[in-house]
Formats: structure tokens, sequence, C-alpha cells
């Protein structure tokens, strides 16, 4: 059964929020950008216009005191009424105003005419801009900057623990279709059949593809209709969320028996992966995180095809951390991320990481990460 969001447990606590407003100097903040407008509100936000009065807008309002509201346009407002969890859903007219009007009257309706506002200035139009401060001349706007950004991707227990279970859903509806396939299926078979598992572990947000090594993954692999014969090796690359939580899973499958270039090859990949990861500190810039990676990985003769070699997994399947050479980001505690680096050869293997006070702590399932996975023994 597909998760009911409306019940599904919040990413962002009132009492996080508030505590994070007032240590800001923030009477309310006001979110644009579509991962937080989902984060703040549990709404996911839809269509593909990010003008805030065309189809897929919508805002998201919190305030210092715990009020909250979404203002999204009538085209969606019946959905943002199935799944926000914010205390109002206001509906403005799609193209014919501005949603930041309607965020001038939420706010002055919550006593705020004359409070300081943070706003996603990175995210909005001078022109969207103005109709806000026009409609707002006594209050005081400042930039919000990466306040939720940081909220969003620093987990707590509570948050990591929902998460963890994302995963071990993911990595079941792998395992159950692997388990049901053999060598002579075509990959399009053993696609369908992972498929079907995920959306029987109650997500309908499921997609991956399956490739041979060195092959760029087909996501749909409609075209890949070829026969996994014995001692091939396969990539698999799947991803879903489960309510709020997203996992994301590569691995390595072989038919049969895998030849001893091949253990080899994957053995040696793995452990460079993780004397990488074990030298991974709380603080450390995302980009000497991937350079060792990369170096590790080039010292053991498998050099790396695509410069990003991991990202964070917080709302949808990649956010921040981004671990590649030109990412400003930070490895803090609370992360949570996915090495997944390409190689040549195109085995594959990703490994959870969650980043505590101390380091980093590995999480991922036990499905065939230390191995290829046998499939037809």
């Amino acid at each position: 059964m597909v998760e009911d969001l409306k019940r599904a447990t919040r990413f962002l606590e009132r009492d996080t929020l508030t505590s994070a407003l007032r240590g800001a100097g923030f009477d309310a903040a006001v979110v644009q950008s579509a991962k937080n407008v989902w984060y703040m509100s549990g709404h996911p936000r839809v269509g593909s216009s990010q003008r805030p009065g065309g189809p897929g807008a919508a805002l998201a309002v919190g305030t210092r005191d715990g009020d909250s509201a979404l203002v999204v346009g009538r085209w969606h407002s019946g959905l943002a009424s199935k799944l926000a969890w914010s205390d109002e859903v206001v509906r403005f007219r799609n193209f014919a105003q501005s949603g930041f009007h309607t965020v001038a009257d939420v706010l002055e309706a919550k006593g705020l005419a004359r409070g300081t506002i943070g706003v996603e200035l990175d995210y909005v139009s001078d022109k969207e801009y103005r109709h806000l401060v026009g409609a707002m001349p006594e209050a005081t706007f400042l930039d919000l900057g990466g306040l939720i950004d940081e909220l969003r991707v620093r987990k707590d227990a509570r948050q990591l623990a929902e998460s963890a279970r994302a995963y071990e859903r993911l990595a079941t509806a792998l395992l159950t279709g692997l388990e049901a396939s053999r060598g002579g299926d075509t990959r399009v078979q053993i696609h369908n059949r992972i498929m079907r598992e995920i959306l029987r572990q109650g997500t309908d947000t499921g997609r991956g593809g399956i490739g041979a090594a060195g092959q760029r993954i087909v996501p749909l692999v409609s075209t890949q209709a070829v026969p996994a014969a014995r001692g091939d090796a396969l990539v698999l690359d799947y991803t879903c969320s489960f309510g709020p939580y997203a996992a994301h899973i590569s691995r390595t499958v072989v038919v049969g028996a895998p030849e001893a270039t091949v253990a080899d090859r994957y053995a040696r990949q793995h452990e460079a992966l993780l004397a990488s990861v074990v030298s991974f500190r709380p603080g450390m810039p995302a980009n000497e995180a991937a350079r060792s990676v990369q170096e590790r990985l080039t010292a053991a003769g498998l050099a790396c095809t695509q410069p990003v070699v991991g990202h964070g997994v917080s709302l949808g399947f990649e956010d921040m951390p981004v671990l590649s050479p030109a990412s400003r980001d930070r490895l803090e505690p609370g992360m949570e991320f996915v090495v997944a680096p390409r190689v040549q050869g195109g085995l594959m293997v990703s490994l959870r990481c969650v980043m505590t006070e101390t380091g980093v702590e590995l999480s991922d399932s036990g499905f065939a990460v230390d191995r290829p996975y046998v499939l037809d023994k």
C-alpha cells in the first residue's frame, strides 16, 4: 500500500523550526525552493513552472510562534489539502496574482506586519520580491540564506531511523526481485520483477535500471531485452522514497559464479571505498572527501569516470552534501549521504553513510555490499 503522506512523520518538527527562527532573529520564514516547501509543509511541489504565479507554484510560511501556512495556486490546492500538514492552506489565483501578495496577507493576519521576515532570496525574482516588500512596507526583510537547508540535511535520530527503514525496504525489494530471477532472463524481466517488489513495499516513486559492466544504465531498460548469460556482470541502480524518506542503492550482480578477475576488481573497489569513508571527519570539505575516494580508487587501479562520487540523501534522491572536486559543501554531523562512484569497467556498489560527531557510521543494508550478488548459482 502506498504511503499516506498526510499521516507520515513530519520532516520538520515545529519546535525545531521555532528554535532556529528565534536563534537567527526571524519572526517568520518564507521559502519557495521546492525541497524546502516540501520539507516545511509536506506538500510535494508539482508542475514544471518555478514562477510564483505559475501552475507549480507553492510557498511555505513558518513563524517563531509555531504557526504555519502553505500558499499554493488554486490548481493544486486540492492536492495540498490532502497532503500538507500546515495549519492552513491558502489559495491564490494562478497567473492572475503573485503568490507573494497572498503571503503578505498571511503574515499580516498573524500580526507580523512589522516583523522581521526571512526570505529565500536566491529563489525569488526581483519583481516578486518587490511585490512582497510593497505589500508590507513596515516589515523588515532579510535573506534567510541556508537556514532551512541546514535543518533539512542534518537529520536527528528519529529521521535517521526512518531513513534506515526506507533503505531496508528498498533492499528487500531488490533482493526479492533477484531471487525470483534466473540466468537467461532478460534485463527487462529482472527489472520488472524488482519494480513490482518496490511497489509492493509501498511506494509509487521507484525508478532505476540495469546495465552491463561499462555500459550506461538506461532507466526504463525497454531497449535492453538481452538475456542474462552466465558470467555476465550486471549493474543495478535503484532509487525510491517511502513517505518523506529516500533510498538509493547500487549493486553489482553476477550470473553464475563470478570470474576471478571480476571478484578481484570488486574487492579492490569495495576496500578502496571503505578506506576512504573511514577517513571522513565532521567539518571535512566535501571536495576533499571526493578526492580521497578518487585517489584511493586510482591507487587500486580503478579510475573514476565521473567527477561526482556521492551525494546527500534527504528529500528526494539527491541533496547536500555533493561529493565532487567542485563542491563547496562540508560533511557535518547528522548528514546522510551515499558514496557511489562510477569506475572504469562499470562495477558498482553504493555505501550509505551517516556523519556523526566522531566520524562516519556505515549503516547500509546487508544485501550484497561486500561482494557481488550471485544470480542463479
